[in-house]
């Protein structure tokens, strides 16, 4: 994000800053995305260990219900880190591509985190259920909410929207009160 903000700046005229400091953000978004799909990469190898427990994570990652997500990180996040990696790639317009398949990336990771840990009951009797409170109570709760999707509720969309137009806010505080621009140039005209 960080990244496209600068590149932003620097368009418009606000920021002069030298492309060597961008090619030093993109080597480090390059090293951060790489080291990113290493741990993912280590988190489903150990998770598909033969004879281990998290081989139904791994199916429903790789060819189930999450796929898009897990295939949009992957793809999304080695794309970027070519982009970064490879000298002749650097353009601005690819590091900004680059930085928004890594923005989708994350987000998509968060996706699968939060979704996929409601897809798989992880605790067959949590509470104190009894036939009377369910009438599909014969299966127990894989049954009963087994084939639940979350969505987040108008509340956390609010809360959501409250966090994003803070940082906005800030980002616009900051390019009005801070010195942004060398001594000699003046603001453009509005």
């Amino acid at each position: 994000m960080v990244m496209v903000v600068v590149m932003a700046l620097r368009k418009v005229g606000y920021l002069s800053l030298d492309q060597s400091y961008l090619v030093k953000l993109a080597k480090l978004l390059g090293a951060f995305v790489v080291v990113d799909l290493y741990f993912f990469g280590c988190d489903l190898l150990t998770e598909a260990f033969p004879g281990g427990s998290g081989a139904e994570v791994v199916a429903m990652l790789t060819a189930g219900p999450l796929v898009p997500y897990f295939w949009t990180e992957v793809v999304g996040c080695a794309l970027c880190a070519v982009i970064c990696f490879t000298p002749a790639l650097r353009t601005n317009a690819l590091l900004v591509a680059g930085s928004l398949l890594a923005i989708l990336g994350i987000f998509c990771k968060r996706v699968q985190l939060l979704v996929g840990g409601f897809q798989i009951a992880n605790l067959d009797y949590a509470g104190p259920l009894t036939p009377m409170q369910h009438t599909a109570f014969d299966s127990g709760l894989s049954g009963i909410y087994g084939g639940t999707v979350y969505w987040p509720t108008p509340l956390e969309f609010g809360v959501t929207l409250g966090v994003v137009a803070l940082g906005a806010l800030v980002f616009l505080l900051g390019i009005k009160f801070l010195p942004l621009r060398p001594k000699g140039e003046e603001a453009p005209s509005r």
